[in-house]
């Protein structure tokens, strides 16, 4: 599972980074977005980008409560589970990357999505039986 996380990470890299596969003006960001959660503890922010009819999605989940990061085990950590929603209704699931030699608060999402032109309304957060939805906007 880890080296299929590290393999997203470097693909992605190579393709946003590196232009190897395409010309890097082939590469077009199609939002910034921004989250947090009702109670302040989580927050999100992350990049759509579009290379032909791939949709790229990057970027942080941040627990700013270290109290409560540490309630969860590594085990907990590295089943998470991430639901965004667009204003369609319509959702998807992902997970966020969790290194159990680093402890932080602070993870990576990388995922590939369909594009449908909808925008993302909220992020759910699943970490066992921990549950918490944080509200998404688009900031440019």
């Amino acid at each position: 599972m880890l080296i299929k996380k590290v393999f997203l990470i470097f693909f992605f890299c190579l393709l946003v980074l590196s232009g190897c596969f395409f010309s890097k003006s082939s590469l077009t960001t199609l939002g910034d977005y921004y989250g947090v959660s009702k109670d302040k503890k989580w927050e999100t922010n992350f990049k759509v980008f579009q290379h032909n009819e791939d949709i790229i999605l990057k970027g942080e989940v941040i627990c700013i409560d270290d109290k409560l990061i540490k309630k969860f085990s590594n085990d907990e950590l590295k089943k998470n589970q991430i639901t965004l929603v667009k204003e369609n209704g319509i959702g998807f699931g992902g997970n966020f990357l969790y290194d159990d030699n680093k402890f932080t608060n602070k993870f990576t999402i990388i995922n590939f999505v369909k594009n449908d032109g909808s925008t993302y309304e909220k992020m759910t957060i699943a970490i066992g039986d921990y549950k918490v939805e944080l509200k998404i906007n688009k900031v440019k």
